[in-house]
């Protein structure tokens, strides 16, 4: 009776889990038999694939797509060679065709049948099929490829460095169709990947020294006795005195005799492999909560195998710490391979994970970590990863900092943090939000991954999001943090949440509604910004006036602090405008902070502080060259500065400046120099203010003020003999306003700049009214007495046009500039009006190599000299 009961209640907890799975929700079935030989001679392997697809959806389907991601090595004018130069790396651009790759031949039928079929919208790597029949709700057909590919070297993902094999995205998948319709994608460095769930049955065939470590689990006897041997020589091979840890290994010759192995898997959407003859292997296991067993593998080759050693330990404990944290590892074995990638430092595949070389072992660690722990956010919970990449990357990523912080010491500080968050890692994220968000460059975290800056993909997918969530643990508490990720867990394991899934679950699962953090944080570039304004003292504590001075109404927490310590937190919810917040207080506390932990991301944090008598201001501290951004302090960060010019000689300055990590709207610095030579003060000051006006069409509007003080000799120009007391002198001063135009795509590399300056120059000059002519048998020349100063102003009217884009950059720079002035020593008045213009072009005909032109003209439209 009491195993029914149990039962029972399992079973309607399982149900109401079903229930938040959207009512239309519909995922395809596809089911993958693979067999492929591999040529490792011609780098080269061939064979097939037949693919049961089920259509569960309830419309017919008259087209399937299918991706052939292999197709993006072909040649540079696929979406991945455009975006890689995009991102201003062009190794693949130029390199040879022979490093190239992809299905030299393929031969696509269904059930067995030819069948019409087209690359996509010009892209290579993604196939259209036209069914002949349509498939009905609940039918099935079969995919049936033949071909042969030549693969690539390893310029991003999938390749070959030498005979060491990283076969990722290489066989033929069909395209997701869910929803939303279908969801046909190329192949991208930046971005990466949907695919349906399914089941594999994979068959490879190579020369029989090859080790391969692949997603599934083994079948063939021969080969797990293979690799048993393989573990036992990778321990006694561990103690060779002889092993290069800093060099990779030569490659032995292959066998002549090959062997077939195969590896069956399920509930997956993707297959990787990787394949060398020269991996040590090492095996462990570990014990999961529930008393569940899982296989660890690691295969790495010696360079770097005195990190390698520890890294079995490294899977075991991450595979156990997010099974504790998020839900149970639902596959056989996890397995952590080092290989060659150019795509980030490591990448993930279901059951098993690529890492290429690392500094320490505290990153291979991190790496690791990482890697395997996105078998459940992307392996596990398989959302789109092109389109909102933040759902995998960026919950990982929390988990990934966790995990550290549980193991590691914390850092004392990150790029000059004098206070510490929690890891280094928060710090990390926090500067992710703030560089791009005080430059106003910075896009929705809900944006698809080819559409974001460079910057912006590893911010928004990475930091921010594991940030927000940070944020939202803070706010919610660990335990119920927790709960609410593992009901996620159980609800759409093996199926592909949207944001809106996301969404849904966490408001019912915590009953409370988080507009504030899916539709404004997530999906819009609105500042988060509360302001502390006054305090006083109330009966039982203290009275706090604070305003919202931003866009988003969040939740925010208020920590009252003693002898530097924060003693409470109370939590207040978001509102708008102003209100008053009382907190109870038994003594007098030092300060209230808003955020005091840093886990919000407001944009400006130099006003979440307030004294108990109500005092807002901050103390003024000297830091030398530079640092991050401390909101409790005005910092004036100075340094030495050392010059020389023909006429002051030698100089020594200070320079003092409030430039930081992030910048500040703001910006000024100060360096006065002092002339051995000369004998005087001269030197360099700035003062910019940046406006970023609420414009599609203007990005950004800086008003500045730019001072220059030096000595020279006027003397020399225009031959006046220079009694000894004599100095000559100028000062520039030039106010500006620059404006510079939005582009209505964020990663376009083209550029407009309309900047008005005006140059006043006093120039020291002799007095005229004091010159005296004098002659010689040898010379006709001037002395003087007194000087004074002439003043100079030359407005000048610039356009500057940039193109940045990495294969023929170019730009363009208009000036029409004018001036009154007076002629020397004569006196009399003058001026002019100029336009003049410099184009600048290179153009890139190799890595690293190319030939620049540049093109100076000008024209005078009036000269009363000429």
């Amino acid at each position: 009776m009491k195993n029914y009961l149990i039962l029972s209640f399992l079973s309607f907890f399982v149900l109401s889990l079903e229930a938040q799975v959207p009512g239309d929700y519909f995922q395809q079935d596809v089911a993958y038999t693979i067999d492929v030989e591999l040529d490792d001679s011609l780098h080269q392997l061939s064979g097939f694939t037949d693919i049961n697809y089920k259509n569960n959806s309830k419309k017919s389907l008259s087209v399937i797509y299918l991706h052939l991601w292999p197709n993006a090595y072909r040649s540079k004018r696929t979406a991945f060679a455009k975006q890689m130069v995009e991102n201003g790396d062009t190794e693949f651009y130029f390199a040879d065709r022979s490093r190239y790759g992809g299905y030299s031949d393929i031969k696509i039928q269904v059930n067995e049948k030819s069948v019409d079929w087209d690359y996509y919208e010009e892209n290579f790597d993604i196939v259209e099929i036209q069914l002949k029949t349509p498939l009905k709700p609940g039918e099935e057909l079969v995919i049936n490829t033949d071909f042969v590919m030549r693969i690539p070297e390893t310029f991003s993902r999938m390749g070959h460095v030498g005979q060491s094999y990283q076969m990722t995205q290489w066989y033929p998948k069909p395209a997701v169709y869910d929803q939303k319709g279908w969801h046909p994608m190329p192949y991208l460095d930046q971005g990466e990947f949907y695919s349906e769930f399914g089941s594999f049955d994979v068959s490879i065939t190579l020369p029989g020294n090859y080790v391969v470590g692949a997603t599934g689990e083994l079948q063939t006897a021969s080969e797990k006795l293979f690799l048993e041997k393989k573990i036992i020589a990778s321990k006694s091979g561990q103690n060779d005195p002889d092993i290069d840890y800093s060099s990779p290994a030569p490659f032995p010759a292959s066998d002549s005799i090959p062997k077939t192995i195969r590896f069956t898997a399920e509930n997956v959407h993707d297959f990787a492999w990787f394949a060398d003859k020269r991996f040590f292997v090492e095996k462990g296991e570990v014990e999961l909560g529930s008393g569940k067993k899982v296989d660890t593998y690691v295969m790495y080759t010696a360079q770097q195998s005195d990190k390698w050693r520890k890294a079995i330990n490294y899977v075991n404990r991450s595979v156990k710490f997010y099974s504790d944290k998020v839900g149970e590892y639902p596959y056989p074995h996890a397995t952590a391979v080092q290989s060659a990638l150019s795509a980030g430092a490591g990448m993930e595949y279901p059951m098993i994970t690529v890492i290429g070389l690392e500094g320490s072992d505290r990153s291979l660690d991190e790496v690791i970590t990482h890697e395997v722990g996105h078998n459940w956010f992307y392996g596990i919970l398989g959302s789109n990863e092109r389109d909102h990449a933040w759902m995998d990357e960026g919950f990982n990523s929390y988990y990934e900092h966790l995990y550290m912080s549980e193991y590691y010491e914390r850092k004392d500080s990150y790029l000059g943090y004098e206070r510490i968050v929690n890891t280094s890692a928060e710090e990390v994220n926090q500067l992710s939000f703030f560089i791009p968000m005080r430059r106003h460059t910075d896009q929705p975290i809900d944006t698809p991954s080819g559409e974001l800056l460079r910057f912006n993909y590893w911010a928004n997918s990475y930091d921010k999001p594991a940030m927000l969530l940070h944020y939202l643990e803070e706010y919610l508490g660990s335990e119920r943090f927790d709960a609410m990720m593992q009901t996620y867990y159980d609800t759409w394991k093996f199926k592909h949440p949207q944001p809106e899934d996301v969404k849904q679950l966490f408001e019912t699962d915590l009953d409370m509604n988080l507009d504030w953090l899916f539709e404004d944080l997530i999906k819009t570039t609105k500042r988060l910004d509360y302001k502390m304004k006054d305090a006083r003292s109330a009966a039982g504590g203290f009275e706090l006036d604070v305003e919202n001075v931003g866009e988003i109404e969040a939740p925010f927490p208020i920590q009252t602090r003693l002898d530097g310590e924060v003693v409470n937190t109370t939590w207040v919810e978001g509102f708008s405008g102003e209100k008053t917040i009382f907190i109870k207080s038994s003594s007098i506390p030092d300060d209230f902070v808003i955020d005091a932990n840093r886990h919000m991301p407001e944009i400006q944090r130099g006003n979440n502080r307030v004294k108990p008598n109500g005092k807002t201001g901050k103390p003024l501290k000297l830091k030398f060259l530079g640092g991050v951004e401390n909101p409790e302090k005005n910092t004036l960060y100075w340094t030495p500065t050392f010059a020389f010019n023909k006429y002051d000689g030698f100089m020594l300055g200070l320079s003092l400046y409030n430039t930081t990590i992030p910048s500040r709207n703001f910006e000024w610095y100060v360096a006065p120099m002092f002339g051995t030579k000369s004998k005087g003060v001269g030197g360099l000051a700035n003062f910019d203010y940046h406006f970023y006006p609420k414009s599609e069409g203007i990005h950004r509007i800086t008003a500045g003020l730019m001072y220059k003080g030096f000595h020279y000799n006027e003397a020399e120009f225009y031959e006046v003999e220079v009694n000894s007391s004599a100095q000559f002198q100028y000062h520039k001063i030039m106010p500006k306003v620059e404006m510079e135009l939005g582009n209505k795509r964020a990663r376009d590399k083209r550029k407009q700049i309309l900047r008005f300056q005006l140059p006043v120059v006093f120039q020291e000059i002799p007095d005229s009214d004091n010159l005296t002519l004098e002659e010689t048998p040898t010379d006709t020349f001037f002395t003087y007495t007194d000087h004074i100063y002439q003043p100079i102003i030359a407005p000048q009217l610039i356009y500057r046009y940039e193109d940045n884009n990495a294969i023929s950059p170019l730009s363009l720079e208009v000036t029409l500039e004018g001036q009154g002035y007076e002629t020397m020593p004569a006196g009399k008045s003058a001026s002019y009006v100029k336009l003049s213009t410099d184009f600048r072009y290179k153009f890139n005909y190799k890595s690293n190599k190319g030939l620049a032109i540049r093109f100076f003209g000008g024209v005078f439209l009036a000269n009363t000299q000429r």
